[in-house]
């Protein structure tokens, strides 16, 4: 199960499904808020993690096959939310990016969400912000559709959600096996939360990619390919 990030949506793994289609069975939600699902607002991150759980438990038992979840930015906090309060479900997590130590600003950028959607639906803008992502000139017009459908609603349960997030209490004695991935050029708080994530679990590996900012999967897939198979391969 691939989960996407704040802002974008199930395409942004595209290049990821070409790679591992013919090995795996890929399932490609699009959150609440975004891409196919933005009639649905989103509204929580344990909200989302409990009907993805639901999905990957009916998934095991209609097959027993290993379940691995790779989750970017919101994805990534979405799968740790989902890996500690659901031990057993999930085999490997792969974690990217995601921030794990609340930001005392969360509140006030969630507040300026409406501010924002005029801004964030201009092209112009959108082509700062999918520069920021790494994302190339053939998946440009995708998130700007992705962007341009998103409701103020859900940008700012969004951006709420992402700055208050804290590991659950079960992440700590998790029976999954973690890859907790981040650049080496991302903000020092990312930095900081991924240690804190391969810290306190306790069969996680720290992976600090050289030259990678926040937008690894985009930016460089062919190394986050080797990433992956790593994580996947059978302990």
């Amino acid at each position: 199960m691939l989960l996407h990030g704040g802002g974008v949506a199930g395409w942004m793994w595209r290049r990821q499904v070409q790679q591992f289609s013919a090995g795996f069975r890929i399932i490609v939600p699009d959150l609440p808020g975004h891409g196919r699902s933005s009639t649905d607002a989103f509204t929580t991150i344990r909200r989302t993690s409990d009907e993805l759980a639901g999905i990957l438990a009916a998934l095991r038992t209609e097959q027993d096959a290993p379940v691995t979840v790779v989750g970017f930015s919101l994805g990534a906090q979405i799968a740790v939310d989902l890996v500690g309060r659901n031990p057993g479900l999930v085999d490997r997590a792969v974690i990217v990016s995601a921030l794990a130590v609340p930001l005392a600003l969360g509140a006030a950028a969630a507040r300026a969400a409406g501010w924002l959607m005029p801004l964030a639906r201009a092209r112009w803008f959108a082509r700062l912000q999918a520069r920021a992502l790494c994302l190339g000139d053939e998946l440009f017009e995708d998130y700007l559709r992705t962007t341009r459908a998103m409701s103020g609603r859900t940008l700012q349960a969004v951006l709420r959600e992402n700055a208050r997030f804290a590991p659950p209490e079960g992440w700590r004695n998790a029976g999954t096996r973690a890859a907790v991935v981040v650049g080496r050029q991302e903000k020092a708080v990312m930095r900081r939360s991924a240690r804190l994530l391969a810290d306190t679990h306790p069969d996680a590996t720290l992976c600090m990619v050289e030259g990678a900012g926040h937008g690894l999967p985009l930016q460089d897939p062919e190394r986050f390919r080797a990433i992956l198979e790593r994580a996947t391969a059978a302990a």
